[in-house]
């Protein structure tokens, strides 16, 4: 859950890319990022902060019925 929180943010800054479970489970959907883009954006930060006011339970889905994930929760496989 945490690639699709922070991860979502964070992966490009450092690594250039959004996380690899994202792009296993998001697919074609999630937009690419072209080579100078990518490197532009790798390691373009001075500080990051924070600011967390949402606490959400969540719990595995299956994932095994081969529905196509649609949404955010269901990409990230929990249920809240």
């Amino acid at each position: 859950m945490n690639d699709f929180h922070i991860g979502w943010f964070m992966h490009p800054l450092v690594y250039g890319d959004y996380p690899p479970v994202m792009r296993s489970r998001v697919g074609r959907r999630l937009p690419a990022l072209p080579a100078p883009e990518s490197e532009k954006v790798r390691g373009s930060f001075d500080f990051i902060g924070f600011n967390h006011y949402l606490i959400m339970r969540a719990r595995s889905i299956d994932t095994s019925s081969g529905q196509e994930p649609r949404d955010y929760y269901v990409d990230a496989a929990v249920k809240s």
